[in-house]
């Protein structure tokens, strides 16, 4: 089941084009600002082995002139329609932060492909109104719930109908904070969540560190790390070969007026990141001719991509105006849900 944020910077990359390989932004450029800051290490709630890490900055989207076109690549996510099934819930209206993380099974260009997730969804909502919105889910899906106590929390078997996904359950961890995680890894939320719980009643301020961002202008990140050893892998076109990306790391930002866009895939070597860019921008030049390109008013984005090779690394770049950004959301919102 693709996850949307993946796919939608890959999409991005292949929308917008790729145009200038080894010279990459100006210091004082949107793109140079937002890659200066450094992405946040997930931790705590996720669970071991994870090797994929999501997070949207929800609350700081809420007002943005391409706000519903966010919500819908979040909701457009098949991760959602099925864990979130009935809920009633708009994921930017009503969440202030959402990680997701996870163990694939499948990586690739078309998406991630898991069974086990684990969220932590942080909130403003009291205790029974988050109550309501898991009871609305249980009259959706036709499924009882029942609340319980684990180790002196709230828990639940999240009831959603059948859908391919191991079963999962819910924790209400804290005051404006649900966790949702596999029916197995419950002790292991409970107890990390009384951890917190101790350290707060100490009088220690605690939040998840996945919680606090590097940077009030962050609206979403990605880290994630492929398995050579399984189909958990990120092919890049190289020629008429591929090279396999060992690290994704990607961040979204809002700097300046402008969604700012880095993606950074790793390689094994500096000549496979090389030759990847390469073949890649070689690739996408030869959209600047397409007709179809020009009737889905895609030629003013084809430049505003940039990329940069460092040593293993190549970075990719975008600015976009508030205009574009809608654009290009809408588009990728439109082939996700196809």
């Amino acid at each position: 089941m693709p996850t949307s944020p993946y796919r939608t910077i890959l999409l991005v990359l292949v929308l917008s084009g790729v145009s200038c390989i080894h010279g990459g932004p100006t210091a004082a450029s949107p793109i140079a600002a937002a890659a200066s800051v450094p992405l946040p290490a997930p931790v705590s709630f996720a669970p071991d082995g994870a090797t994929v890490f999501l997070r949207f900055d929800t609350a700081r989207m809420r007002g943005l002139p391409y706000e519903r076109e966010l919500g819908s690549l979040v909701t457009s996510a098949g991760t959602w329609e099925r864990l979130g099934y009935g809920s009633e819930s708009d994921p930017i209206r009503d969440i202030d932060v959402m990680l997701c993380f996870s163990v694939p099974t499948l990586v690739s260009t078309e998406g991630i492909l898991a069974d086990r997730w684990t969220f932590v969804l942080a909130h403003a909502h009291d205790e029974a109104t988050v109550r309501r919105r898991f009871e609305s889910m249980a009259r959706a899906s036709d499924r009882p719930l029942t609340w319980a106590d684990q180790g002196g929390f709230t828990v639940a078997r999240l009831p959603v109908p059948e859908s391919g996904f191991v079963e999962h359950g819910l924790v209400l961890t804290a005051p404006h904070e649900v966790v949702v995680a596999p029916l197995d890894e419950l002790s292991r939320v409970v107890a990390r969540a009384d951890e917190h719980r101790r350290l707060r009643d100490a009088g220690a301020s605690v939040t998840d560190p996945s919680l606090v961002s590097e940077s009030a202008d962050e609206l979403a990140w990605i880290d994630i790390r492929t398995r050579p050893t399984d189909r958990a892998t990120i092919e890049l076109p190289i020629g008429r070969s591929t090279a396999q990306v060992e690290h994704l790391r990607a961040v979204l930002r809002r700097v300046d007026g402008r969604l700012v866009g880095i993606v950074d895939f790793e390689f094994a070597s500096a000549a496979e990141a090389d030759d990847s860019a390469r073949s890649i921008a070689a690739s996408i030049a030869r959209l600047h001719g397409d007709r179809y390109v020009r009737m889905l008013g895609l030629d003013e984005l084809l430049d505003l991509v940039h990329a940069e090779v460092v040593e293993s690394r190549v970075r990719y770049g975008f600015a976009l105006d508030d205009r574009q950004a809608a654009l290009v959301l809408s588009l990728v919102s439109a082939i996700l849900v196809r």
